[in-house]
């Protein structure tokens, strides 16, 4: 084959390729069929915007679309999964069959649409178009009687498979939703597993015979938007923008979804005067985050109905009457939904949680926080300004240290229970009732120029992120909440508080005031040293009279200065546990420029600790502290070369001023009084001897010769042998003067002998 016949080829076989394709496409074009690309491209569920249905003269059902949310006329709420697998069946009609071809004026009977078709109009954009459905009218099983369907007056007819005009020919009680408002099942609290369902809305409005109040959602939180109350048949504003009760909040959002249609009333039999839907009692909103809104309006009661609550079977205990069954009244109110007349019957117990009174739907708290996730405390009192930071301290061996709060200027570490104390002091402020302003001028209470200030940052879980995100690291978000306090000035036991953002003003007590004007002192750890439990070597105490040393030994401490004696170990122990981490009441100053009046310029005694860690420290007791309760009282004290006043609690001071003697062993006998073989007594006027030689106890050495001991009144002269304490030590020492204190000449001497 040469080179010319090969290019005649190619040209001759593109020539026909083109001319196939041609005709095929010209074949397509004028086989396309008007009602088949309506019904593929046209008919989509997102795209229909109206839907209305006929049968015959028969009105089949009417469906609506605001936003995204299918509604029957009037707004009354839909079906959701009904509404869509009815517009899914709609959205999927499709054909395999060829178009079939009808004339102007022919007989449509064959197709069922001659004169009782099931009429569907649907909107799309501003147009609309009717498609007409019938059944084949011939004697066969409907299961297999194919489906036809006919688009406006188009000169055609498409057959669809069997079922599908049963699918489509539905009434209004197929999709009218008697639960009135959309709903949600969400988790009953943060962390609990069980469920409850929740009113889905964006937007909540709740008129009460006394008040009305709207509710927004933002975020994940409600607000009160506004608030209005009757007075004098007139509404007047309460409040604007405020937070709201989370226990009242959740009863009501929960309260919505068990309002339901109970029992529809016939619109002749009662009109709107009858039922008290002309003037309804109750109002209620929600506007869905589509954009459509369902108002239903609630009457007067129409019926009560008494319920019994069986009682649980009582414990079976002896002449208790067994529990009464509880009776309970279920009340119905008469409600309609706006815009549409149809009447019908509601369960009104929920209208309890739902028209909650405006006192206590506003959250009492000032503001709502876990003091746990708290990272930053900023407290501008005056010129002080205090700044604490969150941080967490390296421990050796773990990989994570734990939480301490340091003051960043100065960096310090700070006492954890103070600044604890005040966070959940803030945690806590409420205000109800006549505490919460809402009229009030803020130069009148002192808010104008703020007295203080306190901010607070917090890392809170991000409950949004948490839902997207299954990571490991849990996501956090930052807020700050910052609250101001103001003062009238012949009102000293009352504070002001605003928090930023928030239009109410909070009346409170002065103890909230007393600890947001607390010196950097306050906050200072109160442990004013720290040894380890072996670290202290010896102690120096300086009273009144001679200073004495406790200098620990290999086996115990031993006491030198006035006596020279070994310690009692367990005394010792308490007063060296008490030196270890000496814990201080409350820093009272820093830098005073006298120490007279806190009796540290002639101080009563002081304390040397000497160590293994280094060089001593001292610690100065001064005078005493004013206090109306002795039991809260303590001493001035301070460390030695320092410059800040402390107080120590008088129990401390106790631990601390021991008196030597004090620290002595107050055991002076300790044996078993089973040892006992004989004691003898040798008096100044009489002597005695107990003794037991065979197991049996005698009385010898008496003028009467032997006697038999009495049982009860042996046990009575053992008894203090087995334990002998002194009760105070006086005198210590090898130069003691025995005659001072009776003991040159006795008045009695015991000795015993033991067994052993």
């Amino acid at each position: 084959m040469n080179l010319k016949t090969t290019i005649v080829l190619i040209l001759l076989l593109g020539a026909g390729t083109g001319s196939w394709f041609w005709v095929t496409t010209r074949k397509i074009e004028e086989s396309a069929s008007p009602t088949a690309t309506f019904l593929e491209q046209s008919v989509v569920a997102t795209k229909v915007t109206r839907i209305e249905t006929s049968r015959g003269k028969e009105s089949r059902f009417v469906l609506e679309k605001t936003g995204a949310d299918w509604h029957l006329p009037g707004s009354w709420p839909a079906r959701k999964q009904e509404t869509e697998q009815w517009l899914a069946t709609l959205a999927a009609l499709r054909s395999r069959f060829a178009p079939i071809a009808i004339a102007e004026g022919a007989d449509l009977k064959l197709y069922g649409l001659d004169d009782n078709p099931l009429t569907i109009k649907v909107t799309i954009g501003d147009a609309t178009h009717t498609l007409h459905f019938g059944e084949e009218a011939v004697e066969a099983n409907r299961f297999t009687r194919p489906t036809y369907v006919r688009l406006d007056d188009k000169p055609e007819v498409i057959r669809l498979g069997p079922g599908v005009l049963a699918s489509l020919d539905r009434k209004a009680e197929y999709f009218r939703q008697q639960r009135l408002f959309p709903f949600e099942r969400v988790a009953r609290d943060e962390d609990a597993k069980d469920k409850v369902e929740q009113i889905v809305a964006a937007e909540i409005e709740v008129e009460t015979p006394l008040s009305k109040f709207t509710l927004v959602k933002q975020d994940d939180d409600w607000l009160l938007e506004e608030a209005s109350a009757r007075k004098d048949k007139e509404w007047k504003s309460v409040c604007s923008k405020d937070r709201i009760d989370p226990a009242k909040r959740d009863a009501l959002l929960r309260g919505f979804p068990d309002l339901w249609a109970d029992k529809f009333v016939d619109a002749k039999a009662k009109s709107l005067d009858d039922t008290g839907l002309k003037d309804p009692a109750y109002v209620l909103s929600a506007k869905s985050p589509a954009g459509s809104k369902v108002k239903l309006l609630i009457g007067k009661v129409s019926s009560s109905k008494p319920r019994v609550i069986k009682a649980p079977t009582p414990p079976g205990q002896f002449g208790q009457p067994p529990k009464q069954p509880e009776i309970i009244i279920e009340e119905y109110r008469y409600a309609k939904l706006d815009q549409n007349d149809q009447i019908f019957e509601i369960k009104a117990d929920k209208l309890r949680d739902i028209g909650v009174d405006l006192e206590d739907l506003r959250d009492p708290l000032l503001a709502r926080f876990k003091t746990d996730d708290v990272k930053r405390l900023e407290i501008q009192h005056g010129a002080q300004a205090l700044v604490f930071v969150k941080t967490k301290e390296a421990d050796k061996g773990k990989e994570k240290g734990r939480e301490i709060w340091r003051l960043q200027k100065p960096s310090q570490e700070v006492e954890l229970a103070a600044v604890e104390e005040l966070l959940e002091k803030l945690a806590s402020l409420r205000a109800s009732d006549r505490d919460v302003l809402d009229d009030v001028n803020p130069k009148t209470v002192g808010l104008a120029k703020p007295v203080a200030q306190i901010k607070i940052t917090l890392e809170e879980s991000d409950k949004n992120a948490r839902k997207i995100d299954d990571a490991k690291d849990e996501k956090k978000k930052t807020r700050e909440i910052v609250m101001q306090f103001g003062l009238k000035e012949k009102e000293k036991d009352k504070v002001y508080v605003k928090v930023a953002g928030w239009a109410r003003i909070n009346q409170l007590g002065d103890d909230v005031w007393k600890l947001a004007q607390r010196s950097e002192l306050a906050y200072r750890p109160r442990e004013i040293w720290k040894f380890e439990p072996d670290a202290i070597t010896k102690i120096t105490i300086q009273a009144d009279a001679q200073p004495y040393h406790l200098t620990r030994g290999a086996k115990a401490w031993k006491i030198s200065g006035p006596i020279d004696a070994e310690a009692n170990g367990d005394s010792m122990d308490k007063l060296a546990d008490e030196l270890t981490r000496l814990k201080v009441e409350r820093f009272e100053t820093s830098q005073p420029k006298d120490l007279k009046p806190f009796g540290l310029d002639k101080p009563a005694f002081k304390i040397e600790v000497s160590s293994k860690e280094g060089k001593p420290r001292g610690l100065e007791i001064g005078g005493k502290t004013e206090t109306k309760d002795p039991k809260e009282g303590g001493r001035f004290a301070r460390l030695v070369g320092g410059d800040t006043v402390f107080v120590l609690s008088e129990k401390v001071i106790a631990h601390l001023r021991k008196d030597p003697f004090e620290l002595l062993d107050a055991n002076l006998l300790n044996i078993n009084p089973a040892d006992i073989e004989r004691i003898r007594y040798q008096g100044t006027a009489t002597a005695f001897t107990l003794e037991s030689k065979t197991g049996r106890w005698k009385v010898t050495d008496t003028p009467a010769g032997d006697l038999t001991a009495d049982d009860e009144m042996l046990k009575i002269a053992l008894a203090p042998w087995g334990k002998l304490q002194a009760d105070r030590f006086v005198a210590v020492g090898p130069k003691i003067d025995w005659k001072s204190y009776g003991l040159d000449t006795p008045f009695l001497v015991v000795k015993i002998t033991l067994r052993a």
